[in-house]
């Protein structure tokens, strides 16, 4: 029934809709674009008629494909003499596609084909877009591997505002907006588990940051016996004997003990949404301060000093909390 209100098409009109009014840019598509795939669309981000981004959307499954949902920064801002690189990213995802039958509908916060998941890596994709840095090694998504989520992060949260599920979410037959009452109901369900969830956050950055720190590979205690009594601490599961989940635990690779930045970043978005709480959720001015100050800087500065500059304030953990239901 949830699916019926959040047709692909009219979400990404909401979400560009959004991300224009809030950062005062405009997207306009690139007619006949050279893409790797006919159903890629291509996008330039300008303001005041000027060029300053281009992102690529690639939304749909297909044989080989990435099967997974993330945004990749093809080419990042940076001065050069001849004025400013055009930063370049990509959107990869595997959204629902149209049949002869049927729209594609979306899930609204199931797994990685959903509305949350758009906005999450969208956020991504701004966050590249919107950098004014001069280096290029700082530019966009290039800070500090723990707050690289709190941008993608905070966005997720007008997927779950009314106020913004009014601009797009409406029923694909009769255009009828996402009743309230439908909405309170996905609400009261968002945080069944929650604590659950968070203890598994824990875990999991436990677990990484423990092979990377203080695993001994000589010594008596294995990988697995490491899982075991990491999960059997943290969460509510006991371990399940002649179980191997580490074997399958992709983010080890690449993340370098840095996982935690996962649940580590969601307590700063939090924390800076609640600004847009404050101010309102389509807030221009907000809008403005969060991009000059967390977007366009990237990893210039020390990412804790730009959110306290955005909040005004030392950053806390009582938004994180009230998302979680408590």
């Amino acid at each position: 029934m949830v699916k019926e209100y959040f047709e692909i098409n009219h979400v990404m009109d909401g979400l560009f809709k959004i991300s224009q009014h809030l950062f005062n840019v405009k997207f306009v598509e690139i007619e006949d674009a050279s893409v790797w795939q006919p159903d890629v669309r291509a996008f330039e981000v300008r303001q005041d008629e000027k060029v300053i981004g281009r992102f690529f959307l690639d939304l749909h499954p297909r044989a080989n494909k990435y099967n997974h949902a993330a945004c990749f920064t093809m080419i990042r801002g940076k001065a050069t003499v001849k004025g400013y690189q055009i930063p370049t990213a990509t959107l990869v995802c595997n959204f629902p596609q149209a049949t002869a039958d049927q729209p594609g509908l979306m899930y609204h916060s199931l797994g990685s084909a959903s509305v949350e998941t758009f906005f999450h890596e969208f956020g991504h994709v701004l966050h590249n877009m919107l950098t004014t840095s001069e280096l290029y090694t700082y530019a966009g998504t290039g800070v500090a591997r723990d707050f690289v989520e709190a941008p993608s992060q905070i966005f997720e949260n007008w997927a779950w505002n009314y106020e913004a599920l009014k601009m797009f979410a409406k029923h694909y037959k009769t255009g009828e907006i996402l009743p309230k009452d439908l909405f309170d109901k996905m609400v009261a369900a968002k945080n069944v588990g929650s604590g659950i969830a968070a203890a598994y956050q824990i875990y999991y950055g436990m677990l990484d940051m423990t092979l990377h720190d203080k695993f001994d590979p000589n010594g008596k205690e294995t990988t697995t016996d490491i899982v075991k009594r990491l999960q059997n601490e943290i969460t509510p599961f006991q371990f399940v004997e002649g179980t191997h989940f580490h074997a399958a635990f992709g983010h080890l690779n690449g993340y370098a003990a840095g996982y935690y930045g996962y649940l580590w970043s969601e307590v700063y978005a939090a924390d800076m949404f609640s600004v847009f709480e404050k101010n309102g959720i389509m807030d221009q001015k907000t809008g403005k301060r969060y991009r000059d100050i967390i977007l366009a800087k990237g990893g210039t500065e020390d990412p804790l000093e730009l959110v306290k500059q955005f909040l005004g304030r030392e950053p806390n953990q009582d938004a994180f909390l009230r998302s979680l239901g408590l």
